[in-house]
């Protein structure tokens, strides 16, 4: 059991350790496409649901956009 903790610690340290834009690329794809996946789910069993979650997000976006949080000035 300790060994298994270990093994798992020390993986966590080393992926905690990457720098690579690549890497951290491919993760953000990954994490999109699982996002992706479980809207079109709550779409099918739940269209309500998916609607609110959207309406979310999309003011969300406007605050962000507001905001200028991504503003270079």
């Amino acid at each position: 059991m300790k060994s298994l903790l270990f093994r798992q610690e020390h993986k966590n340290k080393r992926i905690k350790k990457i720098k690579s834009k690549l890497y951290h690329k491919l993760k953000k794809k990954d994490k999109q496409r699982e996002e992706n996946k479980m809207k079109e789910y709550l779409k099918e069993v739940d269209p309500e649901a998916a609607a609110e979650i959207e309406m979310k997000e999309e003011m969300k976006k406007a605050e962000e956009r507001l905001r200028l949080r991504h503003g270079g000035t």
